[in-house]
């Protein structure tokens, strides 16, 4: 990831539709082997809701299972829910008890799970604007994409950092990254975003 992408990205993008700014095919065996198809990074200039945490600017950075056509056909009229029992360890159910599973469902990308860390002892969602946290997400009750989320300040700090993989206790579609870096590189002054540490998760 180019620090000139992350530099250049418009102050005033507004996202009128759910497609991603950016998308790339990983390699064919890549996506016979493991759990990722493709990746679509995605620019939200203003943040998003809800706004007193991730209200900033940031880029969410989606690494899905599911092929691109599949991603985008995401349309929430399947409202299912992985079982709680089916969520990574250390995070939350994409969708509060008792809340309308339609209102927490992002058309192109599905059910956003967020880890514990991200909630006060009340369960209300922290009040500070966040720096960078990794999601799991979910659509037709599966697991569907892992995205780290991290803001334009983060990034242009120019340092490497590393965020804790949500590790599900099965996964369908191959080997699974349970270690998640980005590197940053001044030689080419760009980030490179590292999944290792690849393994069955059944």
């Amino acid at each position: 990831m180019p620090l000139a992408v992350l530099e250049n990205a418009p102050a005033d993008h507004h996202r009128d539709t759910p497609a991603a700014d950016v998308r790339i095919d990983f390699p064919a065996v890549v996506q016979d082997t493991t759990f990722l198809d493709h990746a679509g990074f995605f620019w939200e200039a203003h943040g998003h809701f809800p706004d007193q945490r991730y209200g900033v600017p940031h880029w969410d950075f989606h690494f899905f299972s599911v092929s691109a056509g599949e991603a985008d056909a995401i349309d929430c009229r399947d409202l299912s829910q992985a079982a709680p029992e089916a969520v990574a360890p250390g995070w939350l159910p994409a969708v509060p008890p008792g809340a309308p599973a339609i209102d927490f469902c992002v058309p192109a990308m599905g059910f956003h799970s967020l880890p514990a860390s991200e909630f006060q002892a009340s369960g209300e969602i922290l009040a500070d604007p966040f720096d960078m946290v990794m999601i799991a997400g979910y659509y037709a009750g599966s697991y569907v994409f892992v995205e780290p989320m991290v803001t334009q300040a983060a990034m242009l700090r120019r340092e490497s950092f590393g965020l804790p993989m949500p590790v599900p206790p099965a996964i369908e579609g191959g080997t699974y990254p349970t270690t998640f870096e980005a590197i940053y590189d001044p030689a080419i002054d760009a980030y490179h975003l590292v999944f290792r540490d690849f393994a069955n998760v059944d």
